[in-house]
């Protein structure tokens, strides 16, 4: 009905081994560098921004 595992360690692949060997301990693939073209602004910085270009005008 079921079959019968024995208990044995599996053979680790030689090329894995070698790979995990020769990778960089820390870090690895750098990813490239993600600018913030679109960030939002504050609405009251947009605000603040045309009271004193208002209050300039005034003056």
């Amino acid at each position: 009905m079921f079959a019968i595992r024995h208990k044995t360690k599996k053979k680790k692949n030689l090329a894995t081994k070698a790979a995990h060997k020769s990778a960089p301990a820390t870090g690895g693939v750098n990813k490239p560098h993600q600018s913030h073209h679109h960030a939002q602004r504050h609405p009251a910085e947009s605000a603040l921004k045309s009271l004193t270009s208002a209050t300039q005008k005034l003056f």
